[in-house]
Parts: C-alpha cells; structure tokens; sequence
C-alpha cells in the first residue's frame, strides 16, 4: 500500500446554508444578539462588525432580518434629527424588519389650554411608523411615563386628561402593524383614574418598583 493511499481523507465542511434553519438561527443568535438593546444617539454608531455577513448572499439576507428582528431598538436619547438618519441609514428594508422599539412618552404641547402633542412627538411617532411597518412592540420609558401622569395629574381636571390619554392612542392605533404598546410605569400611582383610563386603551403596564424616598428631617 503507497504512503499516499494511507493518508486520511478530509471532508469538506458543510456550506452554512445547507445547515438546518434552527440551527442557523442558533448560530445568528449567538453571534448577533450580545445586547438585546441597541441605544441610537447619532444614528451613526450603529456597526455590525462580523465575518457572517461575507458567507455568501443568503446568510447575510438571513442573518440581517435575525439581527434587526430581535433587537430592541431604543432612541431616547437620540434627537428627531438622528432618528430619521438612522432609519435612512439601514435602508427601507432593513426598517421594516425591526419589531421591537422605545421611546419617551409622547410629550403634550401648551396644557391645559389644548391637547395637543408637541412637534418633536409628532415627528418620532410619523417617522417611525412609516419606516418600522412591521413593528409589534412599542414600549415608553419609565421616566418619561412617569412624567406624562404627573403632569396630568396637576391638572385637576379628569375630562381635559382623559382627551390627552385618548389623542396619544390614536396615534398609536395608527401605526399599520397594530404594535402592542408596552408602557413602563411605577407600582406607586399617582392616580388610580389615570392608571384605569391607560388600560382602557388597550395599553400594557409593566409594573416597576417605586424608588424609595428618603426623608430628610431638619434639626
């Protein structure tokens, strides 16, 4: 027998797309989701730095929707400006892949004289409804929700925050995909009225733990 009829016979490695699909979404979740919250500040700090996107035109189609599919998009802290650059920036398609987003509550413009929502809201819920289509969650931060009560809980007049509770769900129902929308809230109400009106909405409250006051008693 020669000496070459005794070396061993390599195999090659399967292509990644021959690999099963669960298994192939195994492999993105590993690789793609670290962080399940993507913070958007200027729109341009957003990268995806992995080799699985060069494999060949499939696994980067796959790999893509896995990635902005299970991500939580989050622009509190990005300006209106960013936000709408970001979106442009992953392009139309890339867009509608994303399900999962949060932003502040929207804010109120000149109570209680009118209900209205300010310009900057306005902007953040149209521009994210028209890129987001297939949007299924829509979550508020706590901060800004707890604002949102406090603010219509100084105003003593349960009609005039009723009509401002109402106007912000009709923006929301808006959206085309129909997203649930997820409200960050203290366990601590403010008021019980405003708490039953926001369920009213069809809206969920993720219940959070109050922060602890501390009393500081002067000598």
């Amino acid at each position: 027998m020669s000496d070459s009829a005794q070396l061993p016979r390599w195999t090659a490695a399967p292509r990644t797309s021959s690999v099963p699909a669960e298994i192939r979404n195994a492999i993105y979740e590993f690789t793609l989701l670290d962080s399940r919250r993507v913070r958007i500040i200027t729109g341009r700090d957003f990268r995806i730095s992995t080799g699985l996107f060069r494999v060949n035109k499939t696994i980067h189609q796959e790999a893509t929707q896995f990635l902005f599919s299970h991500k939580v998009f989050d622009f509190l802290e990005c300006s209106l400006y960013h936000q709408r650059f970001f979106l442009r920036q992953i392009s139309v398609r890339n867009a509608s892949y994303i399900r999962h987003v949060i932003i502040n509550f929207p804010e109120f413009f000149s109570l209680p004289i009118n209900v209205a929502l300010n310009r900057r809201s306005l902007g953040v819920l149209e521009s994210i409804s028209t890129s987001c289509t297939g949007l299924s969650t829509l979550r508020t931060s706590l901060g800004s929700t707890a604002y949102m009560e406090s603010r219509l809980c100084d105003l003593f007049d349960g009609n005039r925050a009723t009509e401002a509770l109402q106007l912000v769900n009709t923006h929301f129902r808006a959206f085309p995909s129909r997203p649930e929308i997820i409200l960050e809230v203290y366990e601590d109400a403010p008021s019980a009225f405003l708490r039953a009106i926001m369920k009213s909405q069809g809206w969920t409250l993720n219940i959070n733990k109050s922060p602890i006051r501390v009393i500081s008693w002067a000598s």
